[in-house]
Formats: structure tokens, C-alpha cells, sequence
């Protein structure tokens, strides 16, 4: 079920729930993804210690660049997060958290195959 909220000084509406638009957790999940990367950087300049290595090989980077856009996507499609499915949900044996643990270990299994076949090598 999406979040469906008005808010109650701008009157606003916000709509939540997976798909590409700018609902309420993504006002809520931008400042604070936007505070942790200014402010590491900001961090790491005030201590000098800043610096940009660019040694890789493009096969790398590219395998980094489409890992986190998968991540992104599935992030936003999903009803819930991986720390809810196993912390909260497995507990009680919700059966879509029970789903998740029997997905989660070939996911990780073949994802970690194919990364070591294409993004490694040199």
C-alpha cells in the first residue's frame, strides 16, 4: 500500500510507493544521502587527506556505474529493505521475508560470478 499524505502546511500532496516519482521518501532519503557524500567530502578536505584516483581499468568503473544503478532501481521498486526482510520480517517468518532469504543467497551467489568475470579481469 503507497503512502498517500497531505501535508498539513503546504498542502502539498505526497504519494509514495515504487516508481519514478518524487514522492515523500525520496524528500525524506535525498537530504540525507546528499548530507553523508558533502559531508565525507567536506571531511575528508578539512583533514587533507581528499584525493581522486583514477587507476582503474574502464571495465571496473563501468561494472561499478551499472551495479549501482541496478541497486537504485531495485532499491526503489521494492516494498522494503534487505535489513527490514532479515531483522524484522525473518523473526516473525513473514512469508515475503522468507522469500527474500531463499533469493538472496543464489542473488548473491550469481552476482558475485558475474562480477568476478567481467569486472575483474585486466
Amino acid at each position: 500500500m503507497s503512502l498517500k499524505y497531505i501535508q498539513p502546511l503546504s498542502g502539498i500532496p505526497l504519494q509514495g510507493g515504487p516508481g519514478p516519482g518524487f514522492d515523500a521518501f525520496s524528500v525524506i532519503q535525498f537530504p540525507i544521502a546528499a548530507g553523508i557524500v558533502i559531508g565525507s567530502a567536506a571531511s575528508a578536505v578539512w583533514l587533507k587527506e581528499f584525493n581522486i584516483h583514477l587507476g582503474a581499468p574502464l571495465r571496473q568503473y563501468v561494472s561499478a556505474v551499472s551495479g549501482g544503478v541496478i541497486m537504485g532501481l531495485a532499491s526503489r521498486m521494492a516494498p522494503t529493505c534487505n535489513v527490514w526482510h532479515l531483522l524484522g520480517g525473518l523473526p516473525i517468518l513473514a512469508a515475503s521475508s522468507v522469500l527474500f532469504l531463499l533469493g538472496v543467497f543464489p542473488g548473491a551467489w550469481l552476482g558475485s560470478r558475474i562480477f568476478t568475470s567481467l569486472g575483474m579481469k585486466r
